[in-house]
């Protein structure tokens, strides 16, 4: 891509650009949209996916708002390929063997049960641990609730924001935290790191996502089960 917009970006800078659709989320700024609109620009505003079904949903009428259909079923068949592919491996695990999962950002601990990450932890056959604890949207959870919960697995991203390697220190606080040794996850070193873009991955990579959660949880039934 040529041209890359800053984050922050005014209306007369994407009309500049002569763009023939603006895509824009429901949580935009009103008055923002108000002014892409004011300037004449064809703008599409799409609902924001909480669920697997609504990243699919979003991508058929993506694809027929820029008129291609065709190339959107394509994407689709591609996403349902890999998440039908890791219903069928983890239909295979025993309730006993299903593992709770809870989900490190580097402000704590992630996933209300409102949000996509959720529904990915549902299609990847995990629990997520967050919402067992009832986490709320905005809040942090406890330690003590961390320990409550007692999760299977400790997931962390790849993600890096200030200082260069910043979550392998962030990492290292959580496991050596005195007050969460006596967790299932910490005890067996159960520990798996995923692409950052997969946390809240609202796009077809969203199967990227619930698969690789998926096998990293459960390695051994997906080595039994390749593709």
């Amino acid at each position: 891509i040529p041209l890359k917009l800053p984050q922050k970006v005014s209306a007369e800078q994407i009309l500049a650009i002569k763009p023939d659709l603006v895509i824009v989320q429901e949580n935009s700024n009103t008055a923002f949209i108000q002014s892409l609109k004011d300037v004449g620009l064809k703008v599409y505003i799409t609902k924001i996916p909480t669920t697997l079904d609504m990243v699919r949903k979003r991508i058929i009428k993506l694809s027929e708002a820029v008129n291609e259909k065709k190339q959107g079923s394509i994407v689709i068949k591609e996403l349902d390929k890999k998440t039908t592919f890791v219903k069928e491996v983890t239909d295979t695990i025993s309730v006993s063997d299903k593992k709770i999962l809870m989900g490190y950002s580097l402000l704590g601990v992630f996933g209300s049960a409102e949000g996509l990450f959720n529904d990915i932890c549902i299609n990847a056959g995990v629990t997520n641990g967050a919402a067992l604890a009832c986490l709320v949207r905005g809040e942090h959870l406890s330690k003590e609730k961390i320990v409550e919960v007692d999760p299977d697995v400790l997931m962390f991203s790849d993600y890096s924001s200030t200082q260069e390697g910043d979550t392998v220190l962030f990492r290292k606080e959580v496991l050596s935290d005195p007050a969460l040794q006596s967790i299932k996850a910490i005890k067996n070193n159960n520990i798996i790191i995923i692409k950052d873009r997969y946390r809240y991955a609202a796009s077809q990579y969203i199967g990227d996502g619930i698969l690789d959660i998926a096998q990293k949880t459960y390695p051994e039934y997906f080595k039994k089960n390749k593709k």
